[in-house]
C-alpha cells in the first residue's frame, strides 16, 4: 500500500469575469490532465455571469437582450450541463 503525499495548490482568483475564470478554469483542467499542474482548489467570486453548457443554444436557453441591458456576461463553458447563473 503506498501512502504516497499530494500537494495541492490553492489559489483565490477574486471578482472577475466570467470569461476569465472559464479560461483559468480550462487551463487548470488540462494542466492536472497531462500532469503539468497539481491539484488545485479555486476560490472564485464572479461578475454577473450567465454560463452555458457545451452544447446549449443562445437562442433558446438566454434572454441575450435581458442580460445585455443588466450587464450580465454569457459564456460557454467546455463541460456540459445546463445554463447556470452566477454572481458574488
Amino acid at each position: 500500500m503506498s501512502l504516497e503525499r499530494t500537494v495541492w495548490r490553492i489559489m483565490n482568483l477574486g471578482r472577475q469575469e466570467g470569461a476569465y475564470h472559464t479560461a483559468v478554469e480550462r487551463a487548470l483542467f488540462e494542466g492536472v490532465s497531462n500532469g503539468t499542474s497539481p491539484p488545485t482548489l479555486l476560490f472564485t467570486t464572479w461578475a454577473p455571469t450567465v454560463s452555458l453548457g457545451r452544447s446549449q443554444s443562445y437562442a433558446l436557453d438566454v434572454d441575450v437582450e435581458a442580460c445585455k441591458k443588466y450587464g450580465v456576461q454569457i459564456i460557454r463553458r467546455h463541460s456540459g450541463g445546463q445554463a447556470v447563473y452566477l454572481d458574488e
